[in-house]
């Protein structure tokens, strides 16, 4: 292959991943109805569509944790309401997801789902263990129209779904032979992943961050799911 028409392959995938990443700010792939699906039978497709803006491995990971808090797709709300949903993976600390559900009419709450380490419950168990806490909070009206009017202010729509950590390679394929792939600048952070989804009336949001700092909107907007969910952490430690 000449130079020229390599250049030409690379920038035809440059516009391809351009108009992949655009696509996180639209419909989520309706895939399959998966409301009559248990836990168990459930794909990482159908939490995550390819889509979406994560790659495969991150997909998993975010699903094998949903899964063990006992979550379902965010796209089970239909197209009638809407949804946000947080989860938190530290690398020091138990898994946490907290979900805000504001359908157009019924009731309006927020659960909350930790995994705590319990003691062994005898001499013969060889391990700790562990055990999902939850919790569900009714909504008022003005509760439910506050979380509404903070993720609107903070145009949870169209907010960059990774910060400098989590942001994919722009181009990362294989084509005749070769690899092609963005530099990375091999930018790395440990702490945790902060991780919200946003549904609302169809339209599908997911936004990642690496430990963000105070002033990030997936933040504040974590923090303020957990605080009505009385879920957040009362050590400033546990906050990474």
């Amino acid at each position: 292959m000449s130079k020229q028409s390599t250049l030409k392959v690379v920038a035809f995938f440059f516009v391809a991943s351009m108009m992949l990443n655009s696509c996180a700010n639209g419909k989520l792939s309706s895939g399959r109805d998966t409301a009559k699906l248990t836990i168990d039978e459930l794909a990482v497709s159908d939490y995550f569509a390819e889509d979406s803006g994560a790659d495969l491995s991150t997909r998993v990971e975010f699903v094998k944790a949903l899964k063990e808090m006992q979550e379902r797709p965010l796209k089970e709300v239909g197209p009638k309401g809407g949804a946000y949903r947080f989860l938190w993976l530290r690398s020091f600390h138990q898994p946490l997801c907290v979900t805000a559900y504001l359908p157009d009419t019924g009731e309006s709450l927020v659960t909350g789902k930790v995994i705590e380490t319990a003691p062994r419950a005898g001499a013969t168990e060889p391990f700790r263990r562990k055990e999902l806490k939850t919790v569900r909070i009714q909504l008022s009206k003005e509760k439910a129209g506050a979380l509404k009017k903070a993720f609107e202010q903070k145009n949870f729509f169209w907010l960059d779904p990774y910060d400098d950590y989590s942001r994919p390679p722009l181009i990362e394929f294989d084509f005749n032979g070769r690899h092609f792939s963005s530099p990375t600048g091999g930018i790395m952070k440990d702490g945790a992943s902060w991780v919200i989804e946003g549904w609302n009336h169809g339209a599908y949001r997911l936004l990642q961050r690496q430990s963000p700092g105070e002033d990030d909107p997936v933040s504040e907007l974590a923090t303020l799911l957990m605080t009505e969910s009385n879920l957040l952490p009362k050590n400033e430690r546990e906050i990474y």
